[in-house]
């Protein structure tokens, strides 16, 4: 896996990939879990548009975070807030950049061949089916570690006795099984079975004795999940 990655891309100056596979992982991870891609037709042409959202009142350091990160790689992003119901409920990370989308396509694997021009029409498509792209032993410990951790994240949660990760994408819950395995922690994964039209959801759980070698060696760049977690490992 190369190290280091600058595209020039237009008007942009530079994208720069980080020099490390642990944080390149976490931002695979944290589109893996909760991003999206879409293009568009524009007077300039065909856009291409990743966003990642965020709970507004639950991740604002998390946001923060990404935020950073996509800034020191120049990817020029902006942060839009979502009303529900005239209620402030999400923060929406956009990039517009086709060289970041073909850097996460050289890790990731989804079914987007129908409809991609349409804006948020994929997004669906992508949840079902993403996954890495190849085998684990095509990519580092250290990307692995990061992938993880970017998508317990976004897609992980903490509960009363354990830390838990949910899906619909079966290909990609086993993908982080695997990992988590691999690196000496013990997890189990069940189906929820859910009726037509929603697709069932995959759990993945790590349960209260594996919590201090989940935090070692995976742990949480989302400070509030890290916050919960340390909760339960005081009681």
């Amino acid at each position: 896996m190369p190290n280091k990655f600058i595209y020039k891309i237009g008007r942009v100056k530079q994208i720069k990939i980080p020099n490390s596979h642990f944080l390149i992982g976490q931002i695979i991870g944290a589109f893996a879990g909760d991003g999206c891609y879409s293009k568009g037709k524009t007077k300039r042409g065909i856009k291409h548009f990743i966003r990642f959202c965020l709970s507004y009142e639950k991740d604002v350091d998390y946001k923060n975070y990404l935020f950073l990160i996509f800034q020191k790689m120049n990817l020029n992003p902006r942060v839009h807030i979502k009303k529900y119901r005239d209620k402030l409920s999400a923060f929406e990370i956009r990039i517009c950049s086709i060289k970041f989308i073909e850097f996460i396509k050289n890790y990731l694997y989804w079914d987007d061949t129908i409809g991609s021009i349409q804006r948020f029409k994929n997004s669906k498509k992508k949840t079902y089916s993403v996954h890495l792209k190849y085998p684990l032993e095509n990519y580092s410990n250290l990307f692995l570690i990061g992938f993880a951790r970017g998508l317990m994240d976004t897609d992980g949660f903490v509960e009363s006795k354990g830390v838990a990760c949910g899906v619909v994408s079966e290909k990609l819950i086993f993908n982080l099984n695997d990992i988590l395995i691999k690196v000496g922690i013990i997890p189990k994964v069940t189906i929820q079975n859910r009726k037509f039209p929603r697709k069932n959801l995959f759990l993945l759980r790590v349960s209260n004795n594996n919590l201090d070698n989940y935090l070692n060696k995976i742990g949480f760049s989302n400070l509030r999940k890290k916050r919960e977690l340390l909760q339960i490992l005081k009681k």
